[in-house]
């Protein structure tokens, strides 16, 4: 004898398979790296709450899951078709990282991860922590010098370098080239990245033209020991060529 299924009953079995269902094992797609170091785009799928992070890559290899570049909030659990993540133009050279997924534990929407912590724990596959690789592309080394233009000698420097090195201030030769001989004013760099400003304060007489340029500091010792005949702290180069700006103070 067959018995009938209430129908709120079996509508009720339905929509609970169907939510089960749709429940997705974790996952990171690498979808684009966009060439001008802009962004960084991924599909992801989570299981609940978290959030996406990017990772620098540590020295020796694998994530450097103390420190983050950006990361954005997932508020619920699904799938997300693509995710763009910016990275601004602070990001100079090519900078390897990893994508982690990390659940939103304790459900604050604050992410609190340290390693060694308990709060916001990576999300794992088969007991692995879920990661996926990626080469961000950014701006190449740069300088752009801006004169203050109230003639005070008063100029602002903005320096993109993809490790660190030197900004070195030096006069003109009569040729119109750097004076290698002379170390007019130098800055250290301590760290890949862009640095929004500089000022510097040069005499406005005579005029005088004067060139900014970048280094690296190689051997990385915190000391700039540059020479025109010798291969410490060479400068920076791209294509070829070096990055310096010429530029002129002294009216």
């Amino acid at each position: 004898m067959f018995k009938s299924i209430p129908v709120v009953f079996l509508i009720a079995c339905l929509l609970l398979s169907s939510c089960q269902a749709v429940i997705p094992e974790p996952l990171i797609e690498v979808l684009d790296e966009d060439t001008e170091g802009a962004s960084v785009s991924f599909r992801v799928a989570i299981d609940k709450p978290g959030w996406l992070v990017l990772h620098p890559a540590a020295t020796g290899g694998g994530p450097d899951a103390g420190s983050e570049i950006t990361r954005a909030y997932l508020a619920e659990a699904g799938e997300y078709a693509k995710i763009t993540m910016p990275v601004t133009d602070a990001i100079i050279g090519n900078v390897d990282g990893f994508a982690m997924l990390h659940y939103d534990e304790p459900a604050d929407e604050a992410y609190t991860f340290a390693p060694g912590g308990d709060d916001d724990p990576p999300v794992t596959v088969d007991d692995a922590v879920l990661m996926a690789p990626f080469t961000m592309h950014g701006a190449t080394p740069y300088i752009e010098v801006q004169d203050s233009g109230a003639g005070d000698g008063v100029i602002t420097i903005k320096v993109g370098i993809d490790k660190p090195g030197w900004l070195v201030l030096r006069t003109a030769t009569a040729e119109g080239r750097p004076d290698v001989t002379v170390l007019t004013a130098s800055t250290y760099l301590s760290a890949a990245g862009v640095y929004p400003g500089f000022e510097v304060t040069l005499p406005t007489t005579p005029a005088r033209p004067y060139f900014a340029i970048l280094y690296y500091d190689d051997p990385a010792d915190g000391e700039f020991t540059h020479t025109s005949i010798g291969t410490d702290d060479p400068a920076v180069q791209v294509q070829g060529a070096g990055i310096e700006e010429a530029f002129t103070i002294g009216y």
